[in-house]
């Protein structure tokens, strides 16, 4: 039988080829690497007990040696790979788009990728043992700098925005992530550092900034000009409009027919330019006299438009349905002037039937999209972007009466809300003017 026979792991199935083939025993010989075994050499022989002391003696040490051999193999190969790995995590580092710096504890410089000789204008040699606040622009004080040592040394990632200054002298701005590293024994020895160009994105957010500012003082002016217009520009108006009232109450015997048409003209002038000022003070309050957006129930503030209307619509015949409409988070106020617009035109624009009109609004995809529906004369299709812009009319005022500012009020609104604004019709068919407001929670 087999001597030092085993029969499990993974020499049982070999053991058990040998004995088919007739070997009556063998001899196992761990493989030892630091007092370890890592494997086993099993020799068989066909005669039992064939094994003399001299022989084993002889075996133990070529095992020794093939073990010593096996164990010189495999750090070799372990080293090759950490090797190449390292090659690989240097090749990523060499080519980062970012500035990398590793410094000692003591924060000098030692080493630096290409981005970094790119960025700051240093070359790999003169940056090199240097400290990095050659770098530093005077931008920042010394509790700026405290604060960043105080959290790296106490072995906490510290992130934040630096203006620093290149070896030219320029500035930059660059965002910075410094992570320490420590030993086996957790006594911290190097920072790696990896800065971002943000140069461009602060130039621009400071223009940004500065064309806020202006435009800020632009409506600061536009508001002045609106209370100029709404006070200064009427009054004479009114006066031009109630002196020609006078004129033609009191002279009328003693104008021919065509001086009443004359005065009449000029009193029907100076209330158009009455009612365009109204309305170019409306667009303009639609952004400076805004109130607080906040919860509202749209079936009231539909029927606030529709009282404000109730004149037009009882003269007019036009029927007013509507669904159930949400409560939503909106300046009420804009939204009553919205419903009255849209339904204003619907009975303006009426067709030889009595108005029809019928508003409805549907959940769709985070917002509610309302529709106001009518049967009127319509609008050809390549009109649906013209109609909203000011000033833009499709008609003579003989024929229909009115400002063109309506709609470009309305598109105000709806885009102060976050929303948009579009028309589907054709002409003899009626017209459905669509519009949606964001669905916050009210």
């Amino acid at each position: 039988m087999c001597k030092n026979m085993q029969t499990e792991g993974s020499f049982a199935p070999w053991r058990e080829e040998a004995l088919k083939r007739g070997y009556a025993s063998s001899l196992s010989l761990p493989l030892l690497s630091e007092g370890k075994a890592f494997g086993a050499v099993t020799i068989y022989s066909k005669q039992p007990d064939s094994f003399y002391t001299d022989e084993i003696s002889l075996l133990v040490d070529l095992t020794a040696e093939m073990a010593r051999g096996i164990t010189s193999l495999r750090l070799h190969s372990q080293h090759t790979r950490d090797e190449q790995q390292l090659r690989l995590q240097l090749t990523v580092l060499q080519s980062a788009a970012n500035a990398i710096v590793i410094t000692g504890r003591d924060g000098a410089i030692e080493w630096v990728n290409p981005a970094f000789t790119k960025l700051t204008g240093y070359s790999t040699a003169e940056a090199i043992g240097k400290n990095p606040r050659v770098l530093k622009s005077g931008m920042h004080d010394k509790a700026f700098y405290k604060e960043m040592w105080t959290t790296i040394l106490n072995g906490r990632v510290w992130h934040g925005e630096v203006v620093n200054k290149r070896k030219d002298g320029s500035l930059y701005t660059e965002e910075m992530t410094i992570t320490p590293f420590s030993n086996q024994e957790g006594a911290i020895t190097h920072f790696v550092a990896i800065k971002q160009d943000v140069t461009s994105r602060k130039q621009a957010e400071e223009a940004l900034k500065k064309s806020s500012d202006e435009l800020a003082g632009s409506n600061l002016e536009l508001q002045q000009f609106a209370y100029v217009a709404s006070h200064d520009l009427q009054e004479p108006l009114r006066a031009v409009a109630g002196y020609l009232s006078l004129v033609e109450e009191r002279y009328r015997d003693k104008v021919d027919e065509q001086g009443r048409l004359h005065i009449a003209g000029a009193i029907q002038g100076a209330e158009r330019m009455h009612a365009l000022i109204n309305d170019l003070l409306e667009l303009s309050r639609v952004g400076t006299r805004a109130n607080l957006i906040k919860p509202a129930d749209m079936n009231i503030v539909l029927k606030t438009a529709l009282d404000n209307l109730s004149h037009r619509i009882n003269t007019s015949g036009a029927k007013v349905t509507h669904d159930a409409l949400p409560m939503l988070n909106v300046d009420s106020n804009q939204m009553v002037l919205l419903f009255q617009n849209l339904i204003s035109n619907a009975i303006k624009f009426q067709s030889d039937q009595p108005p029809q009109i019928h508003i409805s609004a549907k959940s769709n995809a985070g917002q509610w999209e309302f529709s106001v529906r009518d049967n009127g004369i319509g609008i050809e299709p390549k009109h649906y972007e013209r109609i909203f812009q000011i000033f833009q009319r499709l008609h003579t005022r003989k024929e229909y009466p009115g400002t063109g500012i309506g709609l470009a009020i309305c598109k105000k609104i709806v885009e102060r809300h976050g929303g948009r604004i579009w028309v589907e019709s054709m002409p003899g068919k009626g017209s459905t003017f669509y519009f949606t407001i964001p669905d916050k929670e009210a």
